[in-house]
């Protein structure tokens, strides 16, 4: 396997790159638990909490590290 190794991230960035990865991986685990329980509301919620992440935490990562995609 191989690894790619890019230049070190800021700590500002590991922290948002985290929130995200969590929010986003939060948000799967109980959009899974809506559709297995058929609960609408928890699937409506993961869709809204995902939507969130996106916008917030995951947008400011991504933008913080455009230096990186020239």
């Amino acid at each position: 396997m191989q690894t790619t190794v890019g230049p070190d991230l800021t700590q500002r960035e590991k922290d948002l790159q985290l929130q995200c990865n969590l929010r986003l991986a939060g948000t799967a685990f109980a959009g899974a638990g809506g559709v297995m329980s058929r609960n609408v509301f928890a699937i409506l919620g993961a869709a809204f909490n995902g939507g969130a992440a996106l916008q917030g935490p995951c947008k400011e990562f991504w933008d913080s590290t455009s230096r990186f995609r020239g």
